[in-house]
Formats: structure tokens, sequence, C-alpha cells
């Protein structure tokens, strides 16, 4: 079998064939015993194996020998075929009939349309899950690669709370963080959008907006934190991102309801972790109770205030008043509106 582009290249010195060696085009002469090395040479494509014959001047005749050496050559680099198709919704690529020399590699990305998911993709009719690239190794025979593709569908998403209507303010954001999953109903059908948020309740909130891998946080480095719980892990990766600190040493008070200066710093500390521009701060002289605010959340509160995360409710800023599921939710929005856009 022969391959478009490709060219056998021998020596008769015994040295290894490269691509200067002289190309094989038509029957070879020799006069005398020699050692005949040949390689395919295809450009973008792995080199040939080196073949290689003794050659001694005996009853054949020199043509006969040569083209059997040629004609095994010929034969030993094979080529395989591999057929990459895809179903409506996406491509492979590279797509089509493809050549592959024997024992070479060959990957195919798979890539969805917009509006289509990868639903599967089968090597000779077999699935390998749904991946997004696909590599054959060491080839030795043909094969078929088809990517299949479904339609995604959205399903528009229904207020499945009683307690938070359109009309309500809270609404888009209370929307916003069910649909994200950064926090769930009290209950089935209710949001309760005024019932305060622990400190552990708070935490998992940025560590669910980072999606961070839980299973890399099992560590406890508090005397009041247990392991094992839901909220374990969004602790210690907090403490351990600077994002959040405890009392002291030991104690960090999970239970203990978050107030809205504490909640307005941790988030913060967590726009300070991302690339994104954390934007400008805004001094806190027009609102009445400016000096209630602790002296380690000034600038944050500054910052809440600036990009309009937080602003209060009229001339105060109520900094350690206990902050409300309500509260939270919107600054959340307000803070991927304004900074994570």
């Amino acid at each position: 079998m022969t391959t478009e582009g490709a060219v056998i290249r021998y020596t008769t010195d015994g040295g290894e064939p490269t691509e200067s060696s002289d190309v094989y085009t038509g029957p070879v002469t020799v006069e005398t015993s020699v050692t005949i090395k040949a390689k395919v040479f295809k450009e973008g494509w792995t080199d040939g194996e080196t073949l290689t014959a003794v050659y001694t001047i005996n009853t054949f005749t020199e043509d006969l020998f040569f083209n059997w050496f040629v004609w095994n050559a010929q034969n030993n680099q094979r080529y395989f075929t591999i057929e990459a198709t895809a179903s409506d919704g996406g491509t492979i690529s590279p797509a089509g009939r493809s050549e592959v020399l024997m024992k070479s590699h060959i990957v195919y990305t798979i890539t969805p349309d917009k509006g289509f998911a990868i639903s599967d993709v089968l090597v000779d009719g077999v699935s390998v899950g749904v991946v997004d690239s696909y590599q054959l190794r060491n080839v030795t025979e043909s094969h078929s690669i088809h990517a299949v593709f479904e339609k995604t569908v959205k399903t528009a998403w229904v207020n499945p709370f009683g307690d938070v209507s359109e009309n309500d303010g809270y609404h888009d954001a209370m929307k916003f963080v069910n649909q994200k999953g950064l926090f769930f109903g009290v209950s089935d059908s209710e949001f309760g959008p005024e019932i305060t948020m622990t400190r552990a309740m708070f935490v998992t909130v940025p560590g669910r907006l980072a999606g961070i891998d839980t299973a890399m946080y099992e560590d406890v480095s508090f005397n009041d934190v247990q392991a094992g719980q839901w909220y374990t892990p969004y602790v210690e990766w907090a403490v351990q991102k600077g994002i959040v600190s405890g009392y002291d040493a030991d104690t960090f008070g999970p239970d203990d309801i978050i107030t809205t200066e504490q909640a307005v710093t941790i988030l913060y500390r967590y726009a300070q972790l991302t690339d994104e521009d954390i934007g400008d701060s805004l001094s806190l002289v027009r609102y009445a109770d400016a000096k209630s605010v602790s002296d380690w959340a000034k600038n944050a509160m500054e910052w809440a205030v600036g990009n309009k995360i937080y602003t209060g409710a009229g001339d105060k800023l109520s900094a350690k008043t206990e902050a409300s599921r309500g509260l939270v939710a919107q600054m959340l929005y307000n803070y991927v509106t304004a900074i994570a856009k």
C-alpha cells in the first residue's frame, strides 16, 4: 500500500537513512555485496521504521533482489484508515478519512455547537463516554470514531418560595443565589429572607461561588468546628485563603450570627483573591453612624459602598446589625453584577 507524498530513502553504506539520503525511484543496480537500509519519509508524519537487508551477490539478479527489498519496505510501512464522523450539533476534528501510519497516534477534538452538548463518543461502535478529546494510540488497524451531540434544554426557573414575590426587593437576588446554588431555602417552599445567617452558613457562599473542591479541605483548624459537617471544608478554605479568621486560634464561632460588617469584610477579602478589578472605594462621611464601623471593617465597607454592593439604608450603615438572608443574597447579587461580571 502506498501513500501520497511518502518517499523511500535509502543508503548502501550501512548508514541510517535521513531526509537527505538518496530517493528510491526505480531499480538500483549494485555490483558488490552491500548493506542496504531504507526508510519511508513523509512531511508532518512520524518517520517509518528502518528496514535493513544485507545483500550478497549470488544467483539473484541485482534488480530482482533490490525490488524485493523495496516491496518489503513499502508493505511494512502500512497506513490505516480512521473514519471520523459527527451527528448534527457539533464537530469532530480532524473530520472524515485520515490515513494514519502504523503504530503512530492521532488525536480527535470534539466540539459542540452553541445550544448543544456532547452526548457520547463511540470508537468502533463502543462508547468511550462524554469526552471532548480522544487519542487513538499505537494504531495497528483501521478504526471509526463518531461523536454524538444533543440539544441542551433550558427550563424556565420557577420560584418555589411563597415568601418572596416578584414585587419584593430581594426577588432578583434570591433568584440568582438559588439558581447558582449559592444557598437555598430554609424549606422547599420558604426562602426566609428575614432570617439571619450564621458565620458557618455565610462562608459556604463565597466557597460555592469559587467552586472549590471540598475534598481538598478536610482539616479542622478550630476546636468548635467539627470534622465532617456540611460547612467544615468551607470554613477551612476561607481560613487558608485569609478570607476569614477565628476569634482566636481555637474558636471560630460557626453558630454565631454574622453581622453586616463581617459579611461585607468577608466578601471584600474574597474579591481581593480574584483576578477581577475590584472597583473603587468611597468615603463613609455621608453616613451618620460611620464611626460605628469597626476599624478592621472600614476599608471593606468603603469598598462595598463605592461599588454599591452595600449602601445601608438612608444615612445609616447599621454595620453591627445582624445580616439577614435577604441582605446577603442582595450583596452577592450586587457583587456579581458590579465586580465579577
